[in-house]
């Protein structure tokens, strides 16, 4: 089973908050048991979340909500999700790497959110 990290998981709580505060409540309470469970209580950075009921389902939730069933909404939260959790340093690496580096290092990018993970 594919698990994301908390700090992953809580983007998706926090794109809700940000664009659709007044409706939160409402989203967190349509979502089916396992991933209202998940967004109900406060996401722990460090603890490791299943991927399908903490992120698939939540966003496919979003995209029917907030999106009229539009892709786009996955994009948007991908988007947002990669403003909050590459910061600083990790910005600045991905500026100065090269295409070829990053395909290298894909692997252990990945760990970082996911596990397991396999790049190949």
């Amino acid at each position: 089973m594919l698990e994301s990290e908390g700090v992953h998981v809580n983007t998706v709580n926090m794109f809700v908050k940000t664009k659709f505060n007044s409706r939160f409540d409402e989203w967190v309470s349509s979502l089916p048991p396992k991933a209202r469970d998940i967004h109900s209580k406060r996401i722990i950075p460090g603890l490791w979340y299943p991927s399908y009921d903490a992120i698939l389902v939540p966003t496919k939730k979003v995209r029917n909500m907030f999106y009229n069933g539009d892709k786009i909404a996955s994009w948007e939260i991908g988007q947002f999700s990669t403003s909050v959790t590459l910061t600083g340093i990790h910005r600045l690496f991905i500026k100065i790497a090269t295409p070829e580096f990053l395909v290298k290092r894909t692997a252990d990018i990945m760990h970082t959110f996911y596990r397991p993970a396999k790049a190949e």
